[in-house]
């Protein structure tokens, strides 16, 4: 969880909840998480939500995620990330940043 790539592993700055190592660019980002876990937690143990919503589990890159409402989605490809960004627009009959944005 979280999007911190080869930086956040060279500076270590990391936490673990429930098994799942969530990486941090920054010590406030992590601090801020440490607050309030549930908060930050992904759908779908972090699995691909496209592939969930076809009965499968497929692992998903971090960098492909999601903000909508109050959860974060995790994608495994750029196109499953864009299938689901126009399923919510859709859903919600707007095409606007509203209905689906990105948060890093």
């Amino acid at each position: 969880m979280g999007v911190g790539g080869s930086k956040a592993k060279c500076l270590g700055i990391s936490s673990v909840v429930d098994g799942h190592r969530c990486l941090f660019r920054n010590a406030d980002s992590e601090k801020m998480f440490d607050i309030d876990p549930p908060k930050y937690q992904v759908a779908y143990d972090g699995w691909c939500t496209t592939a969930i919503s076809m009965g499968k589990k497929l692992k998903s890159d971090p960098r492909l995620f999601r903000v909508h409402g109050d959860k974060t989605y995790l994608f495994s490809n750029a196109d499953a990330k864009n299938g689901f960004r126009q399923y919510a627009e859709s859903a919600r009959g707007t095409s606007g940043v509203d209905a689906v944005s990105d948060r890093e």
